[in-house]
């Protein structure tokens, strides 16, 4: 994903966040270039997922189209370069609920340059 961010900036992309809001097809590509390692079982039924093997079979553009705010925030946190990145908004989830969550992610030590390891946490603030 990093690779793939820095290849739009270096074509002379101006405002890459723009160009994803406009280009879904790109935000999707960048999208699955994702690997996820670990996931808790929270996670997975905030996701609306039964399992791990349910992702990446949602994970398109009409499901990206529902979720630009959700998928445009890691190209956010990469481009500010900051250490951390917050932030909250509502996502429809895989069952086409609406959830309300808070989203963090920081870099583990060590991986500022390569991105190999990012840690997100996501907090469901959906009231029930």
């Amino acid at each position: 994903m990093k690779t793939q961010i820095e290849d739009l900036v270096n074509s002379g992309v101006n405002d890459v966040i723009k160009y994803l809001e406009d280009n879904l097809v790109s935000l999707t590509k960048i999208t699955k270039a994702i690997k996820i390692d670990e996931m808790n079982k929270v996670a997975f039924e905030l996701m609306g997922a039964e399992s791990r093997e349910d992702i990446p079979m949602f994970i398109d553009v009409e499901f990206i189209m529902k979720n630009k705010e959700l998928f445009l925030s890691l190209p956010k946190f990469m481009l500010s370069k900051e250490p951390f990145y917050e932030e909250e908004f509502s996502s429809i989830n895989f069952k086409g609920e609406e959830v309300r969550i808070f989203i963090r992610m920081s870099l583990a030590t060590g991986s500022k340059e390569s991105w190999s390891k990012l840690y997100v946490s996501i907090i469901n603030l959906t009231s029930k």
